[in-house]
C-alpha cells in the first residue's frame, strides 16, 4: 500500500511540474506577441513571478524524480513537496467547492498523504537495495545521458503533442471532457498503447515459433505456472502504464533473427497504429464520434512517442528497452552470449532438452561475461549445478552450488522464496549437510512463501530426510510426486520427477539402514536377556 501511495504522490509532483515547468516561456511568448498592457503590475515583476513559478515547476520534478528510491534524500525533499502543497492550498480549499471533476483538490490530497509517507521512518526495500547495487555494465550500448533521453523525449513530445491536440480541438470545435474524467480517458489512451505495444512483442514471439509464458499490462498481469495461466492485478502498478512479455523458446538453437523480430514488432506495430490513427484523424471529419473528443488524436501521438522512446538504448533498473536490446543482439559480446545461455534455459520450459543437455560451457562465459548481475548471476550459477545433478556427477553440483550461495549473500533481498528451494534440496541431498539444509529453509520461511508446489515438497521432504525424520519425510514426498506428476511433459519438469527418484532411492535406503538398526538393537536385546537369564 505504500508504495501505491507513493506512486500517487510522486505522480502529482510530476503533474505540478508540467504544469509550472512553461510558465515562463508562456509569458515570454505571451508578451512578445500581444504586448504586456497590464498598469498594475510592472513587465518586471511580470517576468518575476513567472520565474517563480518555474522554479517551483523544477522543484516538484526534482522531487518527482528523487523519491522514486526511498532514501533519506527522498524524504527531505518529499516532505518539502508536500508541505508546499498544502501550503499552496490553503487559498482555494475555502473557496474550491468540492466536485468531483477538481483536479485542484488532488494537491491538498497529496499534501497530506506525502507528510505521512515521508513522516515514516525509511524503509530499505528489495527495490531501493536493488538500485544501489545497480551498476553500469561496460558494453551495454546505455549510458547515464541516454538513459535519461526518453524521459526528455516522452516529457517535450507528450506536452508538445497535448498542446497540439487541443489547439486542433479547439480550431475544430471537437467538445472534450475536462477535469478527473479528462484524465482518466488518457489513462486508458496509455494502457491501450502498451497493450498493442505488448500485443506486438506477442505477436512476434508466435511468428517464429516461441510460447508465451507472460503477458503484463500495468496491473493486468497473466502468468502461466507450470502449464496453467494465472491472473492478478497488482495494485501497486494502478497507476503505471508499464508492460511485458516473457516467451521462450521452443528450440534452443533459433537464430538471432528470430528474437530481433519478436522484439522489433512491439514499437513496429506502434508506429502502425500511430500512423493510422492520425490519418483517420485528418481524413474524417471533426465532429465525427470516432474522434472521441480527441482521444483519437492523442492515441495517435503517444502511439508514435512510445514507438520512438522504445528504440531508444536505455536502461531503467536492471531492465532494458528494447533499443538496448536490438543493440546487444547485433553488437554481439557478452549480452549476446547471456541471452543465448538463456535462451537454452529456458526452452526446457516447453522442449524435452533437460538440464544435463544444457551448454554449460556457454553457461559459464555467460557468467564470467560481466552481463549478469543479481538474481541473474546467481541463476547461472544454480543452471550449473542443475546440469551436474542431472549428469550424476555430485562433487561438480556441490561445487556450482556453493558459487550460487556465494553470489546469494550479495543479493538476498533480491531472490524470490521459491528460488531457495534449490538450496534446500542440494545442502540436503548433494552435500549432506543437515545445518545448511535448515538454514537454508529458514530463509525462505523468512521470505514467506506462497507457492506450496512440488519443489516446495521436494525440499521439505529432502529437509526432514536428512535430520533424520523419516516418517514426515515419506508423507511430504508423496504429497510432492503427486504434484511432479501432473507437470507438463517437458525437460525442465522431467528433471523435477527425477530427483524425485533420486530422493525415494535416498529414502528408502535410510528405511532399509533404520529397520537393520532396530532388528539388531532388537538381536542384542533378546541375547543379552538370554545370557542373564
Amino acid at each position: 500500500m505504500l508504495a501505491l501511495l507513493r506512486k500517487f504522490v510522486s505522480g502529482v509532483f510530476g503533474f505540478e511540474a508540467l504544469v509550472l515547468l512553461p510558465m515562463l516561456p508562456i509569458a515570454i511568448v505571451i508578451a512578445q506577441r500581444s504586448g504586456y498592457h497590464n498598469p498594475r503590475l510592472s513587465v518586471i515583476y511580470f517576468y518575476l513571478g513567472a520565474a517563480a513559478i518555474t522554479m517551483l515547476g523544477a522543484a516538484f520534478a526534482a522531487a518527482w524524480w528523487i523519491v522514486k528510491t526511498p532514501t533519506p534524500a527522498s524524504r527531505i525533499w518529499g516532505m518539502a513537496a508536500s508541505v508546499v502543497n498544502i501550503l499552496l492550498s490553503i487559498p482555494f480549499v475555502s473557496l474550491v467547492p468540492f466536485r468531483f471533476g477538481t483536479l485542484l483538490w488532488l494537491i491538498p490530497i497529496s499534501g497530506i498523504a506525502g507528510v505521512y509517507l515521508f513522516s515514516r521512518p525509511i524503509a530499505q526495500t528489495g527495490s531501493a537495495q536493488r538500485r544501489q547495487k545497480t551498476r553500469s555494465i561496460p558494453g551495454d550500448g546505455t549510458s547515464v545521458i541516454v538513459n535519461m533521453l526518453p524521459w526528455v523525449v516522452g516529457t517535450v513530445g507528450g506536452i508538445a503533442g497535448y498542446a497540439w491536440c487541443v489547439q486542433w480541438c479547439n480550431a475544430n470545435d471537437v467538445p472534450r471532457s475536462h477535469g478527473l474524467a479528462y484524465y482518466a480517458q488518457i489513462s486508458i489512451v496509455l494502457l491501450l498503447i502498451t497493450l498493442i505495444h505488448e500485443t506486438g512483442h506477442a505477436i512476434g514471439a508466435w511468428g517464429v515459433g516461441m510460447k508465451i509464458r507472460a503477458f503484463v499490462v500495468g496491473p493486468f498481469q497473466f502468468r502461466m505456472r507450470e502449464a496453467k495461466w494465472e491472473f492478478k492485478f497488482d495494485l501497486a502498478q494502478t497507476f503505471s502504464a508499464g508492460g511485458s512479455v516473457s516467451s521462450v523458446h521452443t528450440n534452443p538453437h533459433q537464430p538471432i533473427w528470430c528474437d530481433l523480430l519478436r522484439i522489433v514488432a512491439g514499437p513496429a506495430i506502434n508506429l502502425a497504429t500511430g500512423t493510422m490513427a492520425l490519418c483517420v484523424v485528418f481524413l474524417i471529419e471533426p465532429d465525427s464520434s470516432l474522434q472521441a473528443g480527441g482521444m483519437l488524436f492523442l492515441f495517435s501521438i503517444y502511439s508514435l512517442l512510445a514507438c520512438a522512446t522504445n528504440l531508444i538504448p536505455f536502461r531503467t533498473g536492471e531492465q532494458y528497452s528494447d533499443g538496448a536490446r536490438i543493440y546487444q543482439l547485433l553488437a554481439g559480446g557478452p549480452f549476446a552470449v547471456l541471452y543465448g545461455a538463456q535462451s537454452v534455459v529456458t526452452s526446457s520450459l516447453v522442449s524435452p532438452l533437460r538440464p544435463r543437455d544444457y551448454d554449460v560451457e556457454l553457461i559459464e562465459r555467460a557468467a564470467a561475461g560481466g552481463a549478469a548481475q543479481g538474481n541473474q548471476l546467481m541463476l547461472l550459477s544454480t543452471f550449473r549445478y542443475q546440469h551436474f545433478l542431472d549428469c550424476g556427477q555430485l562433487p561438480e553440483a556441490a561445487l556450482a552450488l556453493t558459487d550460487a550461495e556465494t553470489i546469494y549473500q550479495q543479493y538476498a533481498s533480491e531472490i524470490p522464496a521459491e528460488l531457495h528451494t534449490d538450496f534446500v534440496f542440494g545442502n540436503a541431498y548433494v552435500k549432506r549437510d543437515a545445518v545448511g539444509a535448515r538454514a537454508w529453509w529458514q530463509r525462505m520461511e523468512e521470505k514467506k512463501p506462497t507457492r506450496f508446489n512440488a519443489d516446495y515438497w521436494l525440499a521439505h521432504s529432502a529437509l526432514l530426510w536428512i535430520e533424520g525424520d523419516l516418517y514426515t519425510a515419506n508423507d511430504s514426498w508423496h504429497k510432492g510426486a503427486a504434484m511432479a506428476m501432473q507437470l507438463p511433459k517437458a525437460g525442465a519438469y522431467e528433471f523435477d520427477r527425477y530427483r524425485y527418484v533420486l530422493l525415494q532411492k535416498a529414502l528408502e535406503q535410510s528405511s532399509v539402514l533404520q529397520r537393520n538398526r532396530i532388528d539388531n538393537i532388537e538381536a542384542n536385546g533378546g541375547d543379552l536377556a538370554l545370557q542373564s537369564a
